[in-house]
């Protein structure tokens, strides 16, 4: 560790001389460097957006990560910087480095413990001539938690979608005006409902970090998802009207080993790492309060939010505050129920609808948006403003 720490310390001295008569015109994009089987969406859409237009831009993507046999087999790598995690970025990055004007990224890739990488997100941070930017993996609305993480100590800029999360901001985290970037995500880009004939209800519940290899089992969560998807009356209405259901974990499940088999019995489980494409066609969507929610109510596609363990004493502290922090957050929302009777009679009323929206839900999802137009030219836009 000490000669690495020494010779990223060297690598970057070196880049901050070479910077000194460099001219900025590069971007690099960066998605999850910690954690392999995630989907590459967030930044990856904006970088192939950027590329097609002729910007200089670059995308560092984990090799452990399958999107880099994808990509590899596809011969798609042009610009693709290969690495082993977000230690190796400086060394593996070094000539782009040279030339970067704006750094984006959409995970929180530096363990401020490992002296490499706390090297390597210092230089980012700290050089005045790189626009260290936050493009939000998720919409921080229902998640005051992540504020701690996406801070105007660890960023210089950071994309907001709407009002509210402009001021959540602003006044819990501390970031000014000026460094906010008023655009939205760049992944729903490529969001487009696609014509299907099978209808399909879609699940993802969020992670809690009370869990473990050991302990899951014993949670409310997983019971009452077990008890949900078992339900004698949701079964047969998915039976008499042929609808599939599918769920996907959040891949901190499985960075953790932690493997819900028993669900594979009675839904379809899909890879966390394809997401986005059981989105465009899906009917319903059903979650507790993940972030991805926003995606479906991008497209209107009608959503229910089931609380299912709000009342788990078995939880610690920091996911026993972030579902009542959720909660404050119902009036502003729809669809929120806590016992699973609720939920099946609002799925029973989405399949007798033909799974339309209501008018005045609608005009709420709308006020999550800045804009559904034109976001990824909109964000490079601003990119070539700073």
């Amino acid at each position: 560790m000490k000669f690495a720490e020494l010779f990223t310390g060297f690598l970057i001295c070196l880049l901050r001389i070479l910077r000194l008569f460099s001219r900025k015109k590069t971007t690099i994009f960066m998605d999850n460097l910690y954690e392999n089987n995630v989907e590459c969406i967030d930044t990856y859409s904006q970088f192939v957006f950027m590329q097609k237009k002729g910007y200089k831009v670059y995308y560092i993507l984990k090799r452990q990560n399958p999107f880099y046999e994808k990509l590899r087999k596809s011969k798609k790598l042009k610009n693709v910087i290969i690495v082993n995690g977000s230690d190796d970025i400086v060394k593996k990055a070094f000539v782009p480095l040279i030339f970067a004007k704006n750094i984006v990224t959409a995970f929180c890739n530096f363990n401020m413990k490992h002296p490499v990488k706390r090297l390597t997100a210092d230089f980012f941070y700290s050089d005045k001539t790189i626009n260290y930017i936050y493009l939000n993996h998720g919409v921080t609305f229902l998640k005051k938690w992540v504020l701690d993480y996406y801070s105007p100590k660890f960023y210089n800029k950071l994309v907001v979608s709407n009002v509210y999360e402009k001021e959540i901001y602003k006044k819990e985290a501390g970031w000014r005006d000026e460094n906010l970037i008023e655009c939205g995500l760049s992944r729903w880009g490529c969001l487009k409902k696609e014509k299907h004939q099978q209808k399909n209800i879609f699940i993802f519940f969020t992670w809690r970090t009370s869990f473990n290899k050991n302990n899951y089992e014993q949670s409310l969560y997983y019971k009452r998802l077990i008890s949900f998807l078992t339900n004698s009356r949701l079964q047969k209405l998915l039976s008499q009207n042929n609808i599939h259901l599918k769920i996907a974990f959040h891949h901190a499940f499985n960075a953790r080993n932690i493997f819900f088999e028993k669900c594979e019995n009675f839904v379809h489980v899909v890879d966390a790492s394809e997401i986005s494409l059981h989105i465009k066609t899906a009917d319903l969507f059903i979650t507790d309060y993940s972030s991805i929610v926003f995606d479906f109510m991008f497209l209107d596609i009608p959503v229910i939010f089931y609380k299912l363990d709000w009342d788990d004493p078995k939880l610690n502290k920091e996911d026993i505050e972030s579902a009542y922090y959720a909660m404050t957050k119902d009036r502003f929302l729809y669809n929120c129920f806590y016992y699973e009777g609720d939920v099946i009679d609002k799925i029973a009323f989405y399949i007798a609808h033909g799974f339309v929206l209501e008018k005045e839900f609608a005009e709420i999802n709308s006020s999550f948006f800045y804009t559904k137009n034109n976001i990824q030219l909109l964000f490079a836009e601003n990119l070539n403003k700073l």
